[in-house]
C-alpha cells in the first residue's frame, strides 16, 4: 500500500490544505513525501479556527487535510491517501480487510488522543473533564497493549502504509501532551519500531513543532 511515483500524464497541479502539526495532515504530507509527489501537489500551510481560514474557500468544514482537484474537494485522511495511490501508483485492494482493520483500529486511537490532549487545552483553569481525561487514557492504554501484542505476533517487515504512517503519527501526538510517559517501556517492541520508524526521511521532513 506504500505510495510509489508514477506517470499518469499531463495532471494540473492539486493543492493539499494542512496544519503544521495537525497528525492527520501529517499523514497525507508523509504519503507525499515518500511518493516524492511535490510537483503534482502544491502544499499550503493554513492556521484553522480563525474567520479566515482558507480551507473554507473550498470546503465548509474548514478543516485540514483538505485536498482540492478539478474535480472536487476531499477530506479526511483515508480518503485523500487513497485518491494520490490511484494518481501516484496503484489503489489498495478493497477486499484487504486486515489491513483496513488495522488501519480502523490505529485511527480510532488517533482520534481519542486528540480528545485527550485537547480537552485540558479547551477547557482550561481546572474546567475540563476528568471523566474524559480518564476515558480517553484507559482507551489509549488498551490500544497500546493491542499494537504490542500485534508486534508481538509479528515475524515480517512492517510496512510503511496507511496504518503504520497513522500509528507513527499518533504516538507523536501523545508524546506532545505526555500522555502514558511510560509506554516505551510496558510497550518495547512497539518502542523500537517507532524509534526506527522516526529516523525516516519522510517523518522528519513533516515534523513540525513536536518532532
Amino acid at each position: 500500500m506504500r505510495i510509489g511515483a508514477k506517470s499518469t500524464g499531463k495532471r494540473k497541479i492539486m493543492k493539499l490544505y494542512y496544519s503544521i502539526n495537525s497528525p492527520y495532515a501529517r499523514i497525507v504530507r508523509i504519503a507525499l513525501f515518500e511518493a516524492d509527489a511535490g510537483n503534482g501537489v502544491e502544499q499550503i500551510e493554513v492556521v484553522t479556527r480563525t474567520p479566515d481560514n482558507p480551507v473554507l474557500a473550498h470546503s465548509p468544514l474548514g478543516r485540514v487535510p483538505t485536498l482540492v482537484t478539478d474535480d472536487f474537494v476531499l477530506g479526511e485522511a483515508a480518503n485523500i491517501y487513497r485518491y494520490l495511490q490511484e494518481q501516484f501508483k496503484d489503489a489498495p485492494d478493497p477486499s484487504d480487510w486486515p489491513t483496513v482493520a488495522l488501519e480502523s483500529m490505529v485511527m480510532g486511537f488517533l482520534d481519542g488522543l486528540a480528545v485527550w490532549g485537547r480537552e485540558p487545552m479547551f477547557h482550561p483553569n481546572g474546567t475540563h473533564s476528568e471523566a474524559v481525561l480518564a476515558l480517553e487514557e484507559e482507551r489509549a492504554r488498551r490500544c497500546l497493549d493491542y499494537f504490542e501484542k500485534m508486534w508481538a505476533e509479528w515475524s515480517g517487515e512492517h510496512p510503511w502504509d496507511f496504518a503504520h504512517i497513522a500509528l507513527a503519527c499518533a504516538l507523536v501526538l501523545m508524546a506532545r501532551f505526555n500522555g502514558v510517559p511510560d509506554w516505551p517501556e510496558t510497550h518495547p517492541q512497539l518502542a523500537r519500531w517507532f524509534e526506527a520508524a522516526k529516523s525516516r526521511p519522510s517523518m522528519q521532513a513533516t515534523a513540525g513543532d513536536f518532532g
